[in-house]
């Protein structure tokens, strides 16, 4: 285990444990079970959650890859983004649009064309090679 998957999972922990602490201290009672929110049955459980395996690595080389990779990698892994179907130019801004709005990724605003332009060349691969995974945009 590496410290990335290391910090994803005690940070959701963390959240589960709060999560369940407010619900607690909210019914005054300190067991979740009698917390109505919670629900009589609700339990904790262990999930094993299997993440990609190539998270060290960097995405394949092309046109942007040096943006993709010092922006993107944060949070996904090559595998992640490149196992999606190919999307045209103004889904992938949307995309990127949802990654810096909605989910507040630190990317550099300068680097959003380059990394429009790697995501562009994989869908444009990936056409080309008809349903087929290509080694790199």
């Amino acid at each position: 285990m590496n410290a990335r998957t290391t910090l994803l999972g005690t940070a959701a922990a963390a959240l589960l444990i709060a999560g369940g602490l407010a619900a607690c201290s909210k019914s005054g009672t300190g067991d979740a079970g009698n917390n109505p929110a919670m629900g009589k049955d609700f339990k904790l459980t262990s999930e094993t959650i299997t993440l990609p395996s190539d998270a060290d690595e960097e995405f394949p080389a092309g046109p942007g890859a040096e943006a993709i990779n010092n922006n993107c990698r944060a949070c996904h892994s090559p595998s992640m983004v490149l196992v999606q179907p190919p999307l045209t130019h103004e889904e992938w801004v949307a995309e990127v649009d949802k990654m810096r709005n909605t989910f507040k990724a630190p990317i550099d605003e300068a680097a959003i064309p380059d990394i429009i332009a790697y995501l562009d060349g994989y869908s444009a691969k990936l056409k080309q090679s008809a349903g087929g995974t290509p080694a790199a945009p």
